[in-house]
């Protein structure tokens, strides 16, 4: 019986597959139909081209990043300032998990295709535009002022996307999860006193 889901689920779910098997140079227009099991003239409907494909793949695994962390934040309620940065600290932790999660592998392969590619590149600073908004109206409330919460934010984002990369060389380091998170949200605080 035919596959009768919509198709580019099926292709990004394809295309996901290979760029985190095989990276970029395995991710080809011919792979990903075969993996899709559609024909490379189906798929062009879809995809054009390779840069089509790539820009999916940036729109879904960041965007589910950000509707992670608004579920997050939602289902934790916190309203005092320190409980909050707690939690988004948490979320990167939890979110990250061991830093070779299946989205962990394909952010970074997204992240060096993005020093190659301009396309993946607008893409990228896109979500990291729209990311970072959404971190400044959480961190708003309990900032000193707007530049408060920026500031905040110029700390947690680089920390969320950078960890996914390091956290074996952290741990690696001899520092555990709560000494690293406990360090965080006290910079984090104190950039939302104006510190």
């Amino acid at each position: 019986m035919p596959d009768e889901r919509p198709k580019v689920p099926i292709i990004l779910e394809a295309a996901t597959g290979i760029l985190r098997d095989q990276g970029d140079s395995g991710l080809t227009m011919r792979k990903v139909a075969q993996r899709a099991g559609i024909s490379l003239g189906h798929l062009q409907h879809y995809f054009p081209n390779k840069n089509e494909i790539l820009k999916g793949l940036v729109s879904t695994h960041f965007g589910l990043c950000i509707s992670a962390l608004r579920e997050h934040v939602a289902s934790e309620n916190a309203t005092e300032p320190d409980r909050l940065v707690s939690n988004l600290v948490d979320f990167g932790f939890s979110y990250v998990g061991d830093g070779f999660s299946e989205t962990c592998r394909v952010f970074r392969e997204l992240w060096a295709l993005s020093s190659r590619n301009p396309e993946v590149r607008t893409h990228l600073d896109a979500y990291y535009r729209e990311y970072g908004a959404i971190l400044v109206d959480l961190l708003s409330p309990a900032a000193e002022s707007p530049e408060a919460a920026r500031r905040a934010v110029v700390l947690l984002l680089p920390w969320f996307e950078g960890y996914s990369v390091t956290a074996a060389a952290v741990t690696a380091l001899g520092m555990d999860e709560e000494e690293i998170a406990s360090q965080l949200t006290d910079s984090v605080m104190a950039a939302l006193g104006g510190e």
